[in-house]
């Protein structure tokens, strides 16, 4: 079951929201539908029940929510950034 959190409205000719909803596992969803106007509550509800999906990148520069970036095993960590015309940066040495 998921649980609304935020909703962002569009209004115009009728009123079109976007909701972010968390599951029981607390992953983030985001769904996209239109409600009635009437009563805001109800149309989060039917919206979190029978929205269609919309896309997490968008939804998360919509609602401001930093993506998790998981960065490949292969990645080596850069230390320092040289230059042209700067010195060699030498490494870091572990341990003494």
């Amino acid at each position: 079951m998921l649980t609304p959190i935020k909703c962002h409205w569009f209004s115009g000719r009728s009123a079109v929201g976007i909701v972010m909803a968390q599951d029981e596992l607390g992953e983030i969803f985001y769904l996209i539908g239109t409600g009635d106007g009437l009563n805001e509550q109800i149309d989060v509800n039917l919206i979190t029940a029978f929205g269609a999906r919309f896309p997490q990148s968008l939804g998360d520069a919509l609602f401001g929510v930093q993506p998790v970036v998981k960065r490949p095993a292969s990645a080596k960590r850069v230390s320092a950034v040289v230059k042209k015309g700067d010195k060699k940066a030498t490494p870091r040495k572990s341990g003494k």
